[in-house]
C-alpha cells in the first residue's frame, strides 16, 4: 500500500505565472522532482565530517535544485 521514497515515483510540477490572463506566455516550464534521487548541490552527510562548522553551516543552508525539464 505505502511506498518508499526509493520507489516512489517523481513529482511533475507545470509552473505558471498568475496575472490573470491565459496568454502564450504563461507557461514557464515544468519541474521533475526525483525523491529517491539528491539535489546535485547537496553534500553527503558522510561528508559533512571533514568541514569546519562555519562550512557544515553554509552546506545546510542550501536549498536543493530541482532537475529542469
Amino acid at each position: 500500500m505505502g511506498q518508499t521514497m526509493e520507489s516512489c515515483p517523481p513529482l511533475i510540477l507545470n509552473l505558471w505565472d498568475a496575472d490573470g490572463a491565459l496568454d502564450a506566455d504563461d507557461y514557464l516550464g515544468m519541474a521533475m522532482l526525483h525523491l529517491n534521487k539528491p539535489a546535485a548541490n547537496i553534500i553527503n552527510i558522510v561528508d559533512m565530517a571533514s568541514l569546519t562548522e562555519q562550512q557544515q553551516d553554509i552546506e545546510c543552508n542550501k536549498v536543493p535544485k530541482p532537475e529542469w525539464i
